[in-house]
C-alpha cells in the first residue's frame, strides 16, 4: 500500500471508528442534505480514499519532488510523469493530464470540461512515453455525488494546489478558482 510509503497518517479507504468523528460530511448535489461518501462499483479503485489535508498536502510535497521519500518511491512518482496519450488538450500521464507550461486557462477548462471528460474523443498512444517534462501544469479532479477535489501542480513555479470540498462543485468551477489563485502566487 502507498499510504505509509507517502507518510499519511490520516488516509483511509476505511475510516477507522477512532477517525469518524474527523471525517467530513457531503452535500448532496441535487438535494443539499448531508451525506457520506458511498461505495459503488470500482469504489475503492477509483474514488473511494478519504483523506485529510495535510496529508494532501504530504503527497504535493512529493509530486513537486520535496518532502521525505525512498528513492524508490520517488521513482515511481515520476513515472506517473509519464505522457502515455496525447489528447486535444492534454498529454494523458498515468494518473495526472499534463498541459505545457504557461498554458491558458480556456484550454484547462476544456480539458477538464464534461463535454471533454463524459465523451469519446480521438487519442494517440505516445511510443515511447513521453519523459517527464520540466515545465507542466499537472492537474487532476475527481468527485462524488457530495465532494470534489482537484489538485494542480506547477513544479517549475514550485507550487501545488488541494482543493477539498464537501460539495461537488463542476469542474469548471475548481478549474478557474485554482488557475486564479496560481497566478496571483506567480505576481508575489
Amino acid at each position: 500500500m502507498l499510504f505509509p510509503a507517502f507518510g499519511l497518517q490520516h488516509t483511509w479507504i476505511d475510516v477507522p471508528e477512532r477517525e469518524v468523528a474527523h471525517y467530513a460530511w457531503g452535500y448532496d448535489r441535487k438535494t443539499n442534505a448531508p451525506i457520506r461518501m458511498t461505495s459503488g462499483l470500482l469504489a475503492e479503485e477509483a474514488y473511494d480514499v478519504k483523506s485529510s489535508a495535510q496529508d494532501m498536502l504530504k503527497v504535493l510535497d512529493i509530486e513537486m519532488g520535496q518532502g521525505r521519500a525512498s528513492e524508490e518511491l520517488r521513482k515511481a512518482v515520476r513515472r506517473t510523469h509519464q505522457g502515455q496519450y496525447r489528447t486535444a488538450f492534454f498529454t494523458q500521464d498515468m494518473i495526472w493530464e499534463q498541459y505545457s507550461w504557461p498554458t491558458d486557462l480556456q484550454k484547462i477548462t476544456l480539458g477538464n470540461g464534461y463535454d471533454f471528460i463524459m465523451k469519446p474523443h480521438p487519442e494517440k498512444k505516445l511510443s515511447p512515453p513521453l519523459a517527464p517534462q520540466e515545465n507542466v501544469f499537472l492537474n487532476k479532479t475527481g468527485s462524488t455525488n457530495g465532494f470534489g477535489g482537484y489538485i494542480a501542480v506547477v513544479p517549475s513555479e514550485n507550487i501545488g494546489i488541494v482543493v477539498l470540498a464537501n460539495k461537488n462543485y463542476p469542474n469548471e468551477a475548481r478549474v478557474k478558482a485554482v488557475y486564479s489563485l496560481i497566478e496571483a502566487l506567480k505576481s508575489k
